[in-house]
């Protein structure tokens, strides 16, 4: 479920550049509005997308904590 909710975000922000470079949308507002999607968030990814480029704009950071590492040592207790 977790790569699923992933890929979706990636296609959000993939058809995000598309829309902005279609000049089919005058302001970001508009593209957020029709992505459904907060405009602060669109501005964040644009900004990320500026500042490091396309692989880090694609690349979604993941939230919560770490998962634990199990090792052997535990799995014997």
């Amino acid at each position: 479920m977790l790569q699923s909710s992933n890929n979706q975000k990636v296609r959000l922000k993939i058809r995000s550049l598309l829309l902005l470079q279609s000049k089919d949308f005058k302001k970001q507002k508009d593209i957020s509005t029709h992505l459904g999607i907060g405009y602060s968030t669109l501005k964040s990814w644009y900004r990320d997308y500026s500042k490091n480029g396309l692989d880090a704009f694609l690349k979604i950071k993941e939230k919560g904590k770490p998962k634990s590492i199990i090792t052997m040592k535990y799995m014997k207790l």
